[in-house]
């Protein structure tokens, strides 16, 4: 089977995703890992198949005294970056891959708005792996319009915005104590350990 695994952000984003990666891997499956160019080198580290996309999050790293939190400034990048700009940008770059690679499915991060339009264009399951473990960080009041947008410049059907990211299997790497009773884990979620494989919720 044919897997494109795909995270819209940083290492953050693909650490949840590599157990995930490799497992598929050793169980005989053709594994090709979409991200940022500043993602790819560790991506290759780990022996897997990398293709670079063009939506760059991460700036230069560089240190400095850790900023307050800023409540405001994380739903803006999560809106205007990650359901607006990264995701056109990954759409876009995954159905171009896709025309030259089809996968039988797609694994993605629970913010790669993007390939979650491109699989459903490509007409192909998707799971969703979370890198947050509370769940309240993702909300329609702050990526519903982007995403509405990015539905519909790529023909797909109006729907609850948040429905895509549940539509299929959920994984998610954390205990569920650390999740926030206001936020659920959808019915489609199993929980992973890794190393160990997926388990019953």
């Amino acid at each position: 089977m044919r897997v494109l695994v795909a995270f819209a952000g940083g290492l953050g984003h693909y650490g949840p995703l590599a157990p995930v990666a490799r497992a598929l891997v050793a169980s005989g499956h053709e594994v090709r890992v979409a991200c940022q160019a500043s993602a790819a080198p560790a991506v290759a580290a780990d022996g897997l198949d990398v293709v670079v996309t063009s939506a760059e999050t991460a700036g230069p790293v560089r240190l400095s005294a850790l900023l307050p939190l800023d409540l405001d400034r994380e739903d803006r990048a999560l809106r205007e970056g990650y359901a607006g700009r990264t995701a056109r940008s990954r759409a876009a770059d995954l159905l171009a891959l896709a025309a030259r690679w089809r996968p039988d499915v797609v694994v993605c991060d629970e913010v790669d708005f993007g390939a979650m339009v491109a699989a459903e264009r490509l007409g192909v399951p998707h799971a969703t792996v979370l890198v947050m473990a509370a769940g309240t960080f993702v909300r329609e009041a702050v990526v519903g319009e982007p995403l509405r947008a990015l539905r519909a410049a790529h023909g797909l059907p109006d729907e609850p915005p948040l429905a895509m990211l549940a539509r299929h299997l959920v994984l998610c790497p954390f205990p569920p104590s650390f999740r926030d009773p206001a936020a659920p884990l959808p019915a489609t979620a199993r929980l992973l350990r890794p190393g160990a494989g997926a388990g019953a919720r």
